[in-house]
């Protein structure tokens, strides 16, 4: 078996035939097989799972989480190669194709990673964002620099990378895939193809809109960082790492309302890196300043879209 998909599903009844189909009519010159684990849902997840019968593998598990969810489906494939998708993301046609021909390609350069440019989608099916953070080999600083995976879904890795750097923490779950990435560049290549493949969706559903869990999981895993690689991240560093993780979740506490937090955090921010005053989030710090006439100025001049 050349590759496993790897879909971890949660309360996903909404969203995963949608996934599930992008896989499986993904044509390829070797055989792949789609593994869907169930992670203790509660709605018609696993009746979903059940209408495809034997064109998946289905797993099922007490809910554990992602991180949990994932090492548990990847222990169970069967697949030299690794390729993420969330249970609400999907894929566009020769994805699987284009990522193993890259390995292949380059069978001397200890690639870990490859990923695609990902779009990201509103709940209204509109475009609103094109993730296109490319790497081309070493990527570790790059990384540490901020997460420049182009969403977990489009990824795609060795297995025995996964085994190697030790899988997925589940104490960091929410930011789990940059901290895989990262341990991953820590030893291995990363390369990106700079083509759309991955949809990204964003709806009320999705994880990663718990935005304030989010958040102290982003914090928690800079300190883990720093933890991890001493060598590479003095205080400086870790304090621009701090402040970019405020600025990226400044919009997101902006959009929740909880405007105090925004200022706070801004705050934070600029105390950490005082350089951050240029940082787009900044018009959030202004805007919260003036609360809810604030986001409906946002909302009014259209430059708030993820909705």
């Amino acid at each position: 078996m050349k590759v496993s998909v790897i879909i971890p599903a949660y309360n996903a009844e909404n969203f995963l035939a949608g996934t599930i189909d992008s896989a499986l009519t993904q044509e390829t010159d070797f055989p792949f097989e789609v593994v869907v684990l169930d992670d203790g849902s509660s709605d018609g997840t696993r009746d979903v799972m059940d209408s495809y019968g034997g064109r998946i593998r289905s797993i099922k598990q007490s809910n554990q989480g992602v991180s949990a969810a994932r090492n548990n489906a990847i222990r169970a494939a069967r697949g030299e190669y690794i390729a993420l998708l969330d249970s609400d993301d999907y894929w566009k046609p020769g994805k699987l194709q284009a990522q193993v021909d890259l390995f292949e390609s380059r069978p001397d350069e200890n690639i870990g990673i490859v990923d695609t440019f990902t779009e990201i989608i509103n709940h209204k099916g509109k475009v609103i964002e094109v993730l296109d953070r490319v790497k081309r080999g070493q990527a570790f600083k790059q990384l540490l620099a901020g997460n420049a995976i182009n969403q977990p879904s489009s990824i795609m890795f060795p297995k025995r990378v996964f085994e190697d750097v030790g899988g997925f923490d589940s104490e960091v779950d929410g930011v789990e895939d940059y901290d895989f990435c990262l341990r991953v560049s820590h030893s291995y290549a990363i390369y990106t193809l700079e083509k759309i493949y991955c949809a990204w969706v964003h709806h009320e559903e999705n994880t990663t809109r718990n935005f304030e869990r989010q958040h102290a999981q982003s914090l928690k895993l800079r300190r883990k960082i720093r933890r991890m690689y001493p060598d590479d991240v003095d205080e400086a560093m870790y304090r621009r790492m701090v402040a970019r993780s405020e600025a990226y979740f400044i919009p997101w506490f902006f959009r929740g309302g909880r405007y105090g937090r925004v200022l706070s955090m801004t705050a934070r921010m600029l105390r950490n890196n005082p350089a951050s005053i240029r940082h787009k989030s900044m018009l959030f710090a202004g805007l919260a300043l003036l609360g809810p006439v604030g986001k409906r100025i946002h909302k009014a001049v259209g430059r708030d879209t993820r909705g």
